[in-house]
């Protein structure tokens, strides 16, 4: 036989060999994997297909705590007794989960039920019973604990086999009937939007009040609307809403959660026991739901009462909505954050201009210490199609490289400057102008294609006192403002004042070399 032959018959005994043991690895990876899935399998207490569930039903100790029923997978589960009202999605999803995934640590033979707390199966401490789309019902039994070993006695019923359990895996379980409501005082979707708000206050009662009797301040009434992406301010006053003001009026009330209920119900005139007769806060909803075209409205109550029927002080915060019976109790704090003041609720920005279209800066005025300027800006597209990067250059009164980190950044500071105040109206008269510093004003004027105005703004003196924060704060009139605003210092301090300001510095000269001298003493 020829070596070839031979190194040939011997690498495919090689290759042979080689494939047997990848066989015969894969076929153990795969038996071992099949007992791990047949111990899991035969671990788990039960098989539930969690899309089918359509009731769930838990008792403690004999006596029901909640029924829950849904009529399809993608409806929202109702508590149908002992009342009925929306439930917890999650806390229900969480009880399902769980019986899905339950798996026994292990079983128990001959045990005294009576003394792990599964002895009397309609008395247990604790049962949960789920039933299918067609009838097929599942329950738990839940016993004692052993805190010893962090496990629960469990079994189901008709069976003497006692399992034991992780004790963490009670804590879905172990629930009350208001763990299991839905806690959503407004019940809107997350997804839902509020296209409208109009949050009225309680109506001052007529009449005089009585001599000496502190008189508190009149609450604001006001409506928002969402139109596009921006929030309108309807009420008190007609303009831009501040957006960041109106979102979070929107996420109190969405969010405004219950954390008691007072009551399932009132009778006729139980109201005022809870402060709803005459409510602090009256919240009228305009609501487009998830994916829906026409919008619905709702309405919620928010009540404190001055002393309960028993004439104690009475400090709880209590809510209602109109297609509810129920009575909610909640934090009081959800009364502070929707009583908004009007300049809260007021679109604060100190000027709009589009950033991108800004060609020039004109910096003129300001009295000794300040120098008329212009810088231009600008944008180009490198040629090998990369990213457009800014550039600014003084054009006036001299040229040169103007500093790119501080004019974006004056930029960026324009665009996203907020007022810390309102003034009056913007005074025309030369005397009331002089009295804010207006007739010696910086101004600042943003320019863009062919020298068009985009903004101009009249930089004026500084207020007498500092802010409420101890933050100085400028008078500042925007052409076409209707309003002196007042703005902080600190928003300002970076404009330039000087050409020096805005110029580039030259690049510093290298040292020159030192030259070494010939030694004297050479000959």
């Amino acid at each position: 036989m020829k070596q070839t032959t031979k190194t040939l018959l011997s690498l495919s005994g090689f290759i042979l060999l080689a494939l047997g043991l990848a066989t015969a690895a894969a076929w153990v990876g795969r038996d071992e994997e099949r007992k791990a899935e047949a111990k899991d399998k035969s671990a788990r207490l039960f098989e539930v297909d969690k899309a089918k569930v359509r009731e769930l039903d838990l008792k403690k100790a004999g006596v029901l705590v909640a029924h829950l029923k849904r009529e399809s997978a993608a409806a929202p589960w109702k508590i149908t007794a002992p009342v009925q009202t929306e439930a917890e999605d999650s806390a229900a999803a969480a009880i399902i989960d769980k019986l899905e995934s339950l798996k026994q640590k292990t079983e128990l033979e001959g045990v005294d039920l009576k003394s792990v707390g599964l002895g009397d199966e309609a008395k247990t401490l604790l049962s949960i019973t789920l039933v299918e789309e067609g009838g097929k019902a599942q329950t738990l039994l839940v016993g004692e604990d052993q805190p010893f070993d962090q496990t629960l006695y469990v079994k189901k019923p008709g069976e003497k086999v006692v399992r034991l359990v992780p004790i963490a895996d009670k804590a879905p379980f172990d629930k009350e009937l208001f763990d299991l409501r839905d806690k959503r005082v407004a019940h809107l979707d997350e997804a839902a939007q509020i296209k409208k708000l109009e949050v009225t206050p309680e109506a001052r009662p007529a009449g005089k009040p009585a001599k000496g009797a502190p008189v508190a301040p009149a609450k604001l009434a006001y409506t928002l609307e969402h139109e596009g992406a921006e929030w309108k301010l309807l009420a008190p006053e007609v303009g831009a809403a501040d957006s960041s003001s109106a979102e979070k009026v929107v996420n109190v009330v969405k969010g405004l959660r219950a954390t008691k209920v007072a009551a399932e119900s009132v009778a006729d005139g139980g109201l005022a026991l809870f402060g709803l007769d005459a409510p602090k806060l009256t919240l009228t909803l305009t609501v487009l739901p998830p994916g829906g075209k026409e919008t619905f409205q709702r309405k919620v109550l928010i009540g404190q009462p001055g002393r309960d029927a028993a004439g104690s002080l009475q400090v709880k915060t209590y809510a209602k909505r109109d297609d509810s019976a129920a009575v909610f109790e909640v934090d009081q704090a959800s009364l502070k954050d929707l009583e908004k003041s009007l300049f809260d609720l007021q679109d604060k920005t100190v000027v709009k201009f589009d950033r991108e279209a800004v060609r020039k800066l004109e910096f003129k005025g300001g009295g000794a210490g300040f120098q008329d300027l212009a810088v231009a800006r600008k944008k180009d597209t490198p040629a090998d199609g990369g990213t457009a990067e800014e550039s600014f250059e003084v054009v006036a009164p001299k040229q040169g490289l103007a500093k790119k980190w501080k004019l974006s950044g004056n930029l960026f500071s324009l665009a996203g400057m907020k007022a810390a105040a309102f003034g009056d109206a913007t005074p025309t008269d030369p005397k009331a102008r002089a009295r804010l510093g207006l007739d010696q004003a910086r101004t600042v004027t943003l320019l863009g294609d062919h020298d068009q105005v985009l903004a101009r703004l009249w930089l004026g003196a500084e207020l007498p006192a500092a802010g409420p924060e101890g933050k100085k704060r400028r008078y500042l009139v925007v052409e076409g403002g209707p309003r002196v605003l007042e703005v902080e210092t600190a928003s300002l301090d970076d404009l330039p004042k000087t050409v020096d300001d805005a110029l580039e510095p030259p690049p510093s000269l290298p040292p020159a070399p030192v030259m070494a001298l010939p030694d004297a003493g050479a000959r």
